[in-house]
Formats: C-alpha cells, sequence, structure tokens
C-alpha cells in the first residue's frame, strides 16, 4: 500500500516512492532469443548464456517546498528524505546522460533509491 499523508499542499501527499522491477528471461524454445540478444556463455561453462532483461517501473513521490507545504516534525523527516532521494536521482540521469567516453562516476550508491536502480 502507498504511503500518503495530509500536508498543507495537498490532502493526499504521497509519502514514498514504489519501484516495480521486472525480470525477463526468454527460454530458448520461444524463438524469442535471436542473434541480436545472444551473448556468449563464459569460457568454463559449457552453456550458453541467456540474456536478460530488466524493466523496471518507478512512482516517484513528489518533491516539496517545506514552506508550502508547512511540514514538520515526522513530515519534514520525511519531505527532506524525498528531495534528497529525487536529488540523487538526477544526479545520477546527468551523469548517465553526460559523456559518452571514457571512465565516469555514476553516484548511484547516494540513495537507496538509485541503488536499487543501479542494475
Amino acid at each position: 500500500k502507498r504511503a500518503t499523508a495530509a500536508t498543507a499542499a495537498n490532502s493526499q501527499s504521497s509519502r514514498s516512492h514504489t519501484v516495480f522491477s521486472m525480470h525477463i528471461v526468454p527460454s530458448s524454445d520461444s524463438g524469442f532469443v535471436s542473434q541480436a540478444f545472444s551473448t556468449k556463455a563464459p569460457p568454463s561453462s559449457g552453456a550458453a548464456a541467456r540474456p536478460e532483461v530488466v524493466l523496471s517501473f518507478v512512482d516517484l513521490a513528489g518533491s516539496e517546498r517545506v514552506s508550502k507545504s508547512r511540514a514538520d516534525g515526522a513530515r519534514f523527516h520525511e519531505a527532506v528524505s524525498i528531495n534528497s532521494s529525487l536529488t540523487s536521482l538526477g544526479k545520477v540521469v546527468l551523469a548517465l546522460a553526460g559523456s559518452s567516453g571514457g571512465a565516469r562516476h555514476v553516484p548511484y550508491r547516494d540513495s537507496k533509491l538509485t541503488r536499487l536502480l543501479s542494475s
């Protein structure tokens, strides 16, 4: 169940992020595995590795200005945590969208949300 609470800005303010990930591994007899998706097995293994696709659906809690929502106590700490994780997600997106070549640091470890989405 989605966590919600009332604030001055919104009567049903979402207080949590939701991540739903599907791991899809096609069977070799389904016909889905094609040359484009084939991967090489490790040299020590006799079997070919199957590709895995991870599809993640993310419902993010909305960012709030504490001054507008007049959050205090637990709601204030929730708002700070939500805003912090959204900032971390923005940094990850900027790092991934940045330079295409060379080594770059992607700050996946800055929040639980970005760690979940790092794969």
